[in-house]
């Protein structure tokens, strides 16, 4: 009776192992599939990230030599603002030596008003930036 038994119930046991082998064949196939598109997206993603930082690089570049031209700039602005004042400081010692040279000149003429002699006057043009009278 066991046995007669066992053989009812043998189909239905098989049936039910096969299925329970099917399912573990599909979920395990599913698992492999998501496996490789989670990879794959990985992949992507460090290949975004890859791309991302090569374009603020260049950026990066880009703006650092901007910096470099304008600091160039700069340093010419600088050197040419040094030089303007080295001039003006220059001619502001030699009219102020040549106003003292006049003025006294023009007292040990007998001039009763200093500095509008005509050589105080030559010198305040030259200082305006005039052309020295021939």
């Amino acid at each position: 009776m066991f046995k007669s038994r066992l053989i009812e119930w043998l189909p239905v046991v098989l049936v039910l192992a096969g299925y329970v082998a099917i399912y573990f064949v599909g979920a395990d196939h599913a698992r492999n599939e998501y496996k490789a598109k989670i990879a794959e997206l990985h992949r992507q993603h460090a290949e975004q990230q890859t791309q991302q930082a090569l374009i603020y690089a260049d950026q990066v570049s880009a703006a650092q030599k901007k910096m470099q031209a304008y600091e160039e700039k700069a340093n010419q602005a600088a050197m040419d603002l040094a030089l303007a004042q080295n001039q003006l400081k220059q001619k502001t010692n030699t009219l102020q030596k040549e106003v003292i040279y006049v003025t006294q000149k023009d007292k040990s003429s007998g001039d009763t008003c200093d500095a509008f002699s005509p050589d105080g006057l030559q010198l305040y043009k030259s200082a305006f930036g005039y052309p020295a009278a021939d």
